[in-house]
């Protein structure tokens, strides 16, 4: 319950809209109070924290009410305009607005956005669509039902905050950790931690012709794997030098690839001591381990993209000849 309450006071936020002002009239500042987005990664948590999106909202807007020294807009008066702002901006196509709109979600375009996000990290989908995606023209599915476009882009939401380097992912980041991650990416010396070593002298960049940084074999130990079979059966000890490593990389973990480029090798390559002129602080020493573990967990979700991408293949929007 402390994290629940915590959480809604951290995302739920009122900002001040000018607009609203002019358009309204008065010389009172306008405040409108706009309702948390949830980024909670997992089912049960994602509906735990659900009712508080708008509950929040509501609870803000009855207090701020009672101060005369500002004009509060109500709920619905802010969804209004938000429609209208999203309609006349969003980059869609008429047959893809007519599809929202024929779901009651034409005011909101960025579904179609994770739904497309969602459908993109099926590995399922990457297998059934190889030849589409390397040509730059792959075509997603869309879902007949509004529950089912919501149901994905749900997921798309997961998949978007792993990818973002920049947020905080409460159970795979921040917060408690779920068990399964806690136990990946672990700093680790054979000296006293006070004495870790930070200098990333493995082998695993140099300097190419023209200042490019080429990638190196690097030094890693591989051990069987039997935690998580969805992230393979074995696993590596990464080293930044001869004393301090990263425990436990699974090996889909570490040959996961974004772009083309093994994601974490990639990172390692650039902070190579000789290239980057200092050793690693204890900040970019985490940066691998929540890397890592963002990684893990998108693995973990593929399961249930792949999931949803056959219950849209199964019951799929027809667009008109």
């Amino acid at each position: 319950m402390k994290f629940v309450k915590s959480f809604a006071m951290l995302a739920a936020f009122a900002v001040a809209v000018p607009s609203l002002a002019a358009a309204q009239g008065g010389s009172k500042p306008t405040v409108a109070v706009l309702p948390f987005y949830n980024s909670a990664i997992g089912k049960q948590q994602q509906e735990d924290l659900a009712p508080l999106s708008k509950g929040v909202q509501d609870m803000l807007i009855s207090e701020l009410a009672t101060n005369d020294g500002i004009r509060v807009v109500e709920r619905d008066q802010l969804q209004r305009i938000l429609d209208e702002q999203n309609l006349s901006k969003a980059n869609l196509t008429d047959p893809a607005k007519e599809y929202l709109a024929a779901l009651r979600l034409g005011n909101r375009p960025e579904e179609l956005f994770y739904h497309t996000l969602a459908v993109l990290h099926s590995p399922s989908y990457r297998v059934e669509n190889a030849g589409a995606l390397r040509q730059d023209w792959p075509r997603v599915p869309l879902p007949k039902s509004r529950e089912g476009l919501l149901a994905s882009a749900g997921l798309g939401r997961q998949v978007a905050v792993l990818l973002d380097t920049e947020t905080p992912v409460v159970g795979v980041t921040a917060g408690k950790v779920r068990p399964e991650l806690r136990i990946l990416a672990v700093p680790s010396t054979t000296l006293t931690p006070a004495e870790f070593d930070f200098r990333v002298t493995g082998g695993w960049g140099h300097a190419g012709q023209g200042g490019v940084t080429m990638p190196g074999k690097g030094k890693l130990d591989t051990h069987p794997f039997t935690a998580e079979e969805a992230l393979g059966k074995s696993t590596h000890d990464i080293y930044l030098n001869n004393t301090a490593h990263w425990r436990n990389v699974p090996e889909k973990v570490w040959d996961f690839t974004l772009g083309g480029y093994q994601v974490l090798k990639k990172w390692l390559s650039y902070r190579e001591q000789e290239l980057l002129g200092r050793p690693l602080t204890a900040d970019e020493v985490r940066e691998f381990t929540h890397t890592a573990r963002r990684l893990a967990a998108l693995l973990l979700l593929q399961p249930e993209l792949d999931a949803n991408y056959q219950r849209i293949k199964a019951a799929c929007h027809s667009w008109p000849a």
